[in-house]
């Protein structure tokens, strides 16, 4: 069963609270979470994500991983993995590349543009974040589909 909630914010602190609260979780629970984040170009998957990894102690230049497709992280979780698949043009790449051990591994997973693959990754996933843009506000609609994605969402509330 699908469980969902929807936030809209309207400015960068807004996204920093959304960001730390659910960073917070992830860290209280110890969630090995896999986490795909969907929006058009622009809609602050990135900032996002690093906003999270700041939580989680990285420091220095915390870039998406455009060209890089993955970059990893050490953090107070362990291991995160950052994806981008802006780049993807077949769900298949994902497994040429190598990137099935990913989401069977205990880590945390932040998937970037995760719908260019989804038929190969979504059923690995805890948790779908999907960006909407409308003038001034995002919508941030968290859909679960794991029970740790569930549990991560009635905390989020």
């Amino acid at each position: 069963m699908l469980n969902q909630t929807t936030k809209t914010i309207s400015s960068l602190s807004d996204t920093i609270i959304l960001s730390t609260k659910l960073a917070t979780i992830i860290q209280q629970n110890q969630l090995k979470l896999k986490i795909a984040f969907n929006g058009e170009l622009g809609s602050g998957k990135t900032t996002f994500i690093r906003n999270m990894l700041v939580f989680f102690g990285v420091s220095g230049t915390i870039k998406s991983p455009t060209f890089a497709i993955v970059e990893d992280y050490n953090t107070a979780v362990g291991v995160i993995y950052h994806f981008d698949l802006y780049r993807f043009d077949d769900p298949e790449e994902w497994y040429y590349a190598g990137f099935d051990e990913y989401l069977a591994s205990d880590v945390v997973c932040f998937i970037e543009w995760a719908e260019n693959a989804e038929t190969i990754i979504y059923p690995a996933l805890d948790l779908i974040v999907d960006i909407k843009l409308y003038d001034d506000l995002r919508e941030y609609i968290f859909t679960a589909l794991s029970e740790k994605g569930n549990l991560c969402l009635s905390l989020l509330t």
